[in-house]
């Protein structure tokens, strides 16, 4: 997901469909790196299917049922950002697959390896661009 043309101060959030082909378990997810604008700017991350929810930030393992995954993503950027700042953030939702062959090969694999399901990372890369903001070295 890209987000760009933010403003100081500002909140957006994107969705994405993900298909999870085979019945699995949500058994992580998490922020794997993040930099610059994006290493303490507020982040959100949710994947969802029908009722079931998971949120990174208050995460359990949950099943989910085949299907499409709902990926929202949501960013606040700091009201002092500084303009023509940028930062990248990677997340990751681990699935397993219920029942343990990865969909890609069919090669079983134990629950604890990750990739025993669908692997989703998430990228993001954000430009923040100063709205009414002079540029530097402007008067």
């Amino acid at each position: 997901m890209t987000f760009s043309d933010l403003a100081p101060g500002e909140t957006r959030t994107k969705v994405e469909a993900v298909t999870l082909e085979r019945d699995s378990t949500i058994e992580a997810a998490e922020w794997e790196e993040r930099t610059g604008l994006l290493a303490d700017s507020p982040l959100g991350m949710t994947a969802c299917r029908g009722e079931a929810c998971v949120d990174a930030a208050t995460f359990v393992a949950t099943a989910m049922t085949a299907g499409t995954i709902e990926v929202r993503v949501t960013v606040t950027v700091a009201d002092d950002a500084p303009p023509a700042a940028s930062g990248t953030a990677l997340g990751r939702l681990t699935f397993v697959a219920a029942d343990d062959e990865l969909a890609s090969t069919g090669v079983g694999f134990s629950p604890w390896v990750i990739g025993g399901g669908v692997l989703v990372i998430i990228g993001i890369l954000l430009a923040l661009t100063a709205r009414g903001r002079p540029a530097r070295g402007a008067p």
